[in-house]
């Protein structure tokens, strides 16, 4: 037996085997669990930040297809614009230009209608009437005016009218929009439609800026009153013009999608094709085209509008992403993770005692509770949304949030989800379509294909039916597939849109009341005018048989005086009465003349003749007072040895000869000079009479043309009725023509033209 000092001194014994190899089982027992807790967090954390992501992806869809209807519907309003301003042209024979300004300012467009440039009006005009179109509009008191841009072409479609005229607006004033390939082909597809028609992309003529805008411009056909245009054919042998409204892209979408531009980004491209050359509008100047990887979220959508295609792409913007909830993807890494680390703990520390393992249970429990709270904030932000949100399947309701039982007036989920989707739904939508049907086949659809928005009409339980927006959304929950329906009501919506309706029609009704008020109006005027001739007629005709004998009396009474050269009292008055006999006759045959004119009872005799001939009998009649005045007659133009044949009355021709004629010597100065010019055209002869008198202010230019309306500037109080021009006017209106005058440019004198068409045409019942 040793000793206790030989077993003292001696190493002491290994551990036990069998120790060691259940320490070793338990870290690996501990590392495999915390390993595979690990994979089931990082799984949970994945598909924390897949609903993350898709909660966003489903308001960055709304956002979208709220941008895209939001274009559509300004531009139907727009649409209904121009629908009541071709009812105006419909409604009246003739719009003119003041009558277009206040129908316009009463629209109000910058208050009701924001993002307009201007609402213009453009008439046909052929190349035959091209010069008397341009002369008419410079009579209205442009003297400027011209079509533009230069050249010959088979038809100009100038813009004449657009309100409001001022600022960029005044650039457009003639532009011939005929002459451009991408307005024409906006302009023939309104004339052949019969419909709106929208415009390419384009750079708008009001565009002076450095930095221009692009623009497009949306038309819609006038055709001629009390004419069918059903057909194509109709359509082109009919039209008189286009109304049509210009925009500027940024200013439009700027009153469209102004509260978008802070989260996404909108991009408008013409057409199909999404290119640089193509691009109409970016909201942010950045241009993505719906590139990948630029954005976390992109929506490309076609826009069709007019008979032209819009696409539209959408990009999510750094403001939009960073609202991705990270909490719950935070906290699953963080509790995964914890729960991983504890349970492997547990594992490795299970023969740790008791005490040890109650210490891991009420962690657990804090765990536990803390997931729990989550599940409750995750519950109310289902529950506060303000729209309905339902989940199902394909065959039945199996939640939903308060707001659903709101909206459908219903008590309880438990009633709920005894329905299937379309028993809220009547029998049929307002297409016509089976509601059963077609719910099935969208949430089919969205099964198969992914989100789909529509519009539907519910039904509460009471029995109401309202208008709603739908989005179906699908995800996989399990082994099956959960549809997420998220509900809005558009009833305030729809409203708005109903009144906007009532709106126009509304207006329509009153532009037809006040046209047949005018109408009434002018027959009134025009009866009024017509008895105002006949009563003139009647009295000229009365007052001329006395006035001839007073004439024959006083004439006889100074020829049996003549034989005295004596200037006796008796011989002067004799002389002042047929003096004043003479210009009260001339005076009363020229109220006859003039009231035959307006009563459409003067007899005009067209044949064919030379115009110089004309010009020669009148100046041979007023030869002695030319001499008189010591003035010189030059004519020039066109070779006046050539016979200038044109159909008109040669003894009416010569009296406005007579007339103009006798103005200009009158005002002429002593020795001065009257010049004749003649200027053939294709479908007219202008000739033109000039004096060297002291001009007419231009406000009166039109005015001298009226009756007994004299210039102030040649008032002398020796003579004058202020019938003559007016006489003129009429005979030059019976030939189809025209007359003016215009002061010289060096202030030097008037110039009076008239124009004969060269064709035979006259005023039917003259």
């Amino acid at each position: 037996m040793m000793s206790e000092s030989v077993l003292s001194s001696m190493p002491p014994s290994p551990p036990p085997r069998n120790f060691w190899r259940r320490w070793l089982d338990h870290r690996a027992l501990a590392a495999a669990v915390f390993i595979i807790l690990l994979s089931v967090t990082y799984a949970a954390w994945h598909n924390a930040q897949e609903e993350a992501t898709q909660q966003l992806q489903s308001e960055f869809n709304d956002r979208s297809s709220d941008a895209k209807n939001r274009i559509e519907q300004r531009m139907m309003v727009y649409q209904h614009v121009l629908r009541s301003i071709a009812g105006l042209f419909n409604a009246s024979q003739s719009v003119n230009r003041d009558e277009f300004r206040t129908y316009v300012a009463e629209l109000k467009m910058e208050q009701s209608y924001p993002g307009i440039q201007g609402i213009g009006f453009s008439p046909v005009v052929l190349a035959a009437d091209k010069d008397q179109h341009i002369a008419a509009t410079r009579s209205e008191g442009f003297p400027a005016y011209t079509i533009r841009p230069e050249g010959k072409r088979d038809i100009y479609t100038p813009a004449i009218y657009i309100e409001p005229f001022t600022g960029r607006n005044l650039s457009t004033f003639g532009y011939d929009m005929y002459s451009e390939p991408v307005r024409r082909a906006a302009l023939e597809q309104a004339r052949d439609s019969g419909e709106a028609a929208v415009s390419g992309k384009v750079t708008l003529v009001q565009e002076t800026d450095e930095t221009p805008q692009a623009g497009f411009l949306m038309y819609q056909a006038v055709y001629k009153n009390g004419l069918p245009h059903d057909t194509v054919a109709d359509r082109r042998a009919d039209i008189i013009g286009w109304v049509y409204i210009p925009f500027r892209m940024d200013d439009l979408m700027a009153g469209t999608l102004s509260d978008h531009s802070a989260q996404i980004d909108t991009e408008i491209f013409d057409g199909p094709e999404i290119s640089f050359e193509t691009v109409m509008y970016d909201s942010d100047k950045v241009m993505q085209g719906g590139g990948k990887g630029a954005s976390v979220f992109q929506n490309i959508q076609r826009l069709e509008l007019g008979g032209r295609t819009w696409t539209v792409t959408t990009n999510s913007l750094p403001s939009l992403e960073a609202r991705i909830d990270k909490r719950k993807q935070r906290f699953v890494a963080v509790a995964g993770s914890g729960i991983s680390v504890i349970l492997a703990l547990l594992v490795l520390l299970l023969a740790g005692g008791r005490e040890r393992a109650l210490q891991a249970a009420r962690m657990m429990r804090t765990i536990s509770v803390e997931l729990i709270e989550s599940e409750k904030k995750l519950r109310a932000i289902f529950e506060g949304s303000n729209d309905a949100i339902i989940l199902l399947t394909d065959k039945s309701f199996f939640d939903c949030n308060r707001r659903t039982l709101e909206m459908f007036g219903l008590d309880n989920k438990h009633e709920f989800i005894t329905f299937h989707p379309s028993d809220f739904s009547p029998a049929f939508q307002p297409d016509g379509q089976d509601s059963f049907t077609e719910m099935n086949e969208r949430i089919a659809a969205t099964i198969d294909h992914g989100p789909n928005c529509f519009e539907w009409i519910f039904r509460r339980k009471s029995g109401e039916e309202f208008p709603v927006e739908v989005l179906l959304s699908s995800f996989d929950h399990g082994n099956k597939k959960v549809i997420q329906a998220t509900v809005r009501d558009i009833t305030e919506r729809k409203k708005a849109e109903h009144d906007l309706l009532n709106m126009n029609a509304t207006l329509e009704s009153s532009v037809e009341r006040r046209t047949h008020e005018l109408n009434m109006a002018k027959q009134q005027a025009e009866a009024a005018n017509k008895a105002k001739s006949e009563f003139l007629s009647n009295m000229s005709h009365e007052l001329r048989t006395p006035m001839h004998a007073i004439l024959n009396y006083s004439a006889m009474g100074i020829k049996k005086l003549a034989a005295n050269d004596e200037e006796t009292p008796l011989k002067k008055y004799l002389n002042n009465i047929r003096i004043s006999g003479n210009r009260l006759l001339s005076l009363l045959n020229n109220l006859l003349d003039l009231s035959k004119l307006e009563a459409g009872k003067m007899e005009i005799k067209i044949q064919s003749n030379d115009l110089h001939q004309a010009m020669s009998h009148a100046l041979m009649e007023l030869d002695s007072l030319i001499a008189e005045k010591q003035l010189q007659v030059q004519v020039s133009g066109t070779d006046i040895t050539a016979a200038h044949m044109t159909p008109y009355d040669k003894g009416l021709m010569v009296q406005v000869f007579i007339n103009i004629l006798s103005n200009a010597i009158k005002f002429s100065p002593q020795g001065g000079q009257v010049g004749i010019e003649y200027v053939q055209t294709n479908s007219s002869l202008i000739c033109s009479i000039t004096n060297q008198g002291v001009g007419i202010p231009e406000d009166e230019l039109e005015a001298i043309f009226k009756p007994f309306i004299q210039s102030s500037a040649t008032k002398t109080g020796a003579g004058g009725t202020g019938l003559g021009l007016s006489i003129c006017r009429h005979i030059i209106d019976a030939h189809n023509g025209k007359i003016w005058a215009q002061n010289r440019p060096d202030g030097d004198g008037v110039t009076f033209l008239v124009l004969i068409p060269t064709e035979r045409s006259v005023r039917t019942g003259t």
